[in-house]
């Protein structure tokens, strides 16, 4: 399976009947045949993008006559990059209001992903599809604005784990014609790593193609880490663009 695939949890479930698992944008309930129940799912609006917290709701409604009671049984909603497999849960609470469910991802890699909202009725021993969004939910890549210039950031796997090398890539763009963006080259710029416990270390990046600038790093430690891009800004002036990721775990 690849790793970029893979979601961090950061909201811990909170009761019996807690929902698993990261929304989308789409409003659009989606109806389980014979079941008298309909679930809605919807995020906050405004991009979605990697290393920022993510919220949405999941709503789940009976029907009139409808044998659904004190909620389901037991449900998880699950969320994969396109392409990929298998799906993956995230942690979801419960509101407090009967069957509403609320929780915050963090995404670790871009693109476009799945989402699907699984159930088991009570009385049932198996979990049906009871919502898939319709089209893909994008995820943006984290950035931000430093030294007159646009950085967007992102790890390969995004998924990090301790032992393994990963590639910390950074794209550094200013505005173009028609509300486009378009790279800025030789900037060379270092890269610095910053490990939970440890003292930041410098790399040397390269730059793989015009406006985008890398360099490998093994981590050593788990918890939380941040990568830094290091540059001579816009106005001449050393700029700095810094990102905290989900540590990694320990293998």
């Amino acid at each position: 399976m690849s790793l970029r695939g893979i979601l961090i949890p950061v909201v811990a479930a909170a009761s019996l009947a807690a929902l698993w698992g990261c929304g989308g944008d789409n409003p659009t309930g989606t109806h389980v045949p014979d079941s008298g129940v309909t679930v809605a799912v919807s995020t906050d609006p405004g991009e979605a993008r990697t290393l920022s917290p993510v919220t949405f709701h999941a709503s789940v409604t009976q029907e009139p006559g409808g044998m659904m009671m004190m909620g389901l049984q037991m449900m998880q909603m699950e969320v994969r990059l396109e392409g990929t497999d298998p799906w993956e849960p995230v942690d979801m609470s419960w509101d407090g209001d009967e069957d509403d469910y609320d929780g915050t991802c963090v995404f670790t890699s871009s693109g476009d992903y799945e989402v699907r909202a699984m159930g088991m009725m009570h009385g049932s021993h198996h979990m049906d599809e009871m919502y898939h969004m319709n089209g893909p939910f994008h995820v943006d890549r984290a950035h931000l604005e430093a030294g007159g210039y646009r950085v967007e950031f992102e790890s390969f796997p995004g998924h990090l784990h301790t032992g393994a090398a990963s590639m910390l890539r950074f794209w550094v763009l200013e505005p173009g014609s028609g509300g486009s963006w378009s790279p800025v080259a030789g900037l060379a710029p270092t890269i610095r790593v910053t490990e939970s416990g440890r003292s930041p270390m410098d790399l040397a990046a390269t730059e793989s193609e015009d406006g985008m600038y890398q360099a490998s790093h093994t981590f050593a430690m788990a918890g939380m880490a941040k990568a830094a891009l290091l540059f001579r800004g816009a106005d001449g002036a050393d700029a700095a663009a810094e990102f905290t990721m989900p540590g990694p775990d320990r293998d």
